[in-house]
């Protein structure tokens, strides 16, 4: 059966170019391209970020798969890429691409023939996908600068200058995180109710030297709990900044997998290694060293951007110079913040808490980042063996039902 339009409904046509073949439409002017053919395309970064965003999209397509008839996902490319919406099957690994989407880099073979009916798409295709790489490569080369210009918006700005990091660039697709605003309004709330009952920390915090204190419901419910406002805030604000990006990545069922492996490896290394056994182990720390860990493995390109002061010379007259001082943006690797606070974490223990000095939970923390690394590596084993066996086009089983052709074209 052959491969129709999903717009039109219409069989399509092959074509082919420098990396292989791919289909399109003379009458919606669509095109379709296999996953190979899309790294061919749009570039090996181009064609794994739209897979990978693929894989939690949220939102169907109003398109049917051209070879299975299944709807296909509606995927948002990343802004260097074009930003537009890409209809993808991951069942067929099949890519759709509307009329007005990447007319340069996938071109319409129709367009492209030459004085004497020869294709001259392999061609076009190697210039456009050039001008896509050095576009990529621009907005890469200017993300990866260590010191340069923050983020926009004032609002934006202003945890910086409490001396909080900020995110230079998302990399959700969509703003659907409703878990992460539940979980934070829900926190906001036991805190209230924490500052009203302050017998609270002191009944519902874990104890390593208890932790089966009523009925062992405090070993995970002390991870929701803060000692003060500002303590939650804190919290609250590194919680954010890491949990929205995670659950859209995860998914519902996985998200509250590893939010009950950090919390369980928090306490349980509090349980081990903690030097204050008869203090009250409360906050969420742990937890966002987990996430951290997770994140940092997950989208190791982002980066947070802290304010700093800076200094450069000026030239004066006659080879005079003076130091102007002014304010910058230092923009760090995810990986190296999750590096530094870590590698603090372990010191700060041997230094204090094995000690006995100091009331902070180094050893939770290292826990939370344990359980997110545990996490992670169950996670990257279920990716790489559902990616060992692709579903090839051809043995995909198509069903009977095709879709109703427009009254128009009958």
């Amino acid at each position: 059966m052959p491969l129709t339009c999903p717009i039109s409904g219409l069989p399509l046509k092959a074509a082919r170019a420098k990396g292989g073949a791919f289909w399109y439409s003379p009458h919606s002017r669509g095109r379709l391209l296999t996953l190979s053919m899309a790294k061919h395309f749009l570039g090996q970064d181009g064609a794994r970020e739209l897979w990978v965003r693929s894989e939690r999209s949220p939102e169907s397509s109003p398109h049917a798969c051209p070879s299975c008839l299944n709807p296909m996902r509606l995927v948002n490319e990343p802004q260097w890429l074009g930003g537009h919406e890409i209809d993808v099957c991951r069942r067929c690994h099949l890519i759709w691409i509307d009329p007005e989407e990447h007319g340069r880099e996938v071109p319409h073979p129709e367009d492209l023939l030459g004085p004497r009916g020869d294709s001259t798409v392999a061609h076009y295709v190697g210039e456009s996908l050039a001008e896509t790489i050095m576009k990529k490569d621009e907005h890469d080369r200017d993300k990866s600068d260590l010191v340069g210009e923050g983020p926009e918006g004032f609002l934006e700005r202003l945890p910086a200058f409490l001396g909080l990091p900020v995110k230079m660039e998302s990399p959700r697709a969509s703003e659907k995180w409703w878990v992460t605003i539940s979980l934070i309004v829900a926190m906001v709330l036991i805190h209230i109710w924490v500052s009203n009952s302050p017998a609270a920390i002191a009944e519902y915090g874990f104890y390593p030297d208890d932790p089966f204190k009523n009925f062992g419901f405090n070993f995970l419910a002390s991870n929701f709990l803060h000692a003060g406002w500002f303590h939650l805030i804190f919290n609250l604000y590194f919680f954010l900044l890491l949990s929205n990006d995670i659950e859209e990545r995860l998914g519902l069922f996985r998200y509250f997998v590893l939010l009950a492996s950090v919390c369980f490896s928090t306490s349980f290394f509090a349980l081990l290694a903690s030097g204050s056994p008869d203090l009250p182990h409360v906050g969420l720390s742990g937890i966002i060293m987990g996430f951290m860990a997770v994140y940092a493995l997950l989208f190791p390109r982002v980066r947070f951007a802290y304010l700093i002061s800076t200094a450069h010379p000026v030239s004066f007259g006659r080879g005079s110079v003076s130091w102007m001082r002014g304010i910058g943006w230092l923009r760090l690797p995810i990986w190296v913040i999750t590096g530094v606070y870590l590698v603090g974490d372990v010191v700060s223990y041997f230094a204090f808490e094995s000690r006995k000095l100091g009331s902070t939970s180094h050893s939770g923390h290292i826990g939370g980042a344990i359980g997110g690394l545990i996490f992670y590596f169950f996670f990257w084993l279920t990716q790489r063996q559902a990616n060992l066996l692709p579903v090839p086009v051809e043995a995909t089983p198509r069903k009977q039902l095709r879709p109703p052709v427009p009254r128009s074209q009958k």
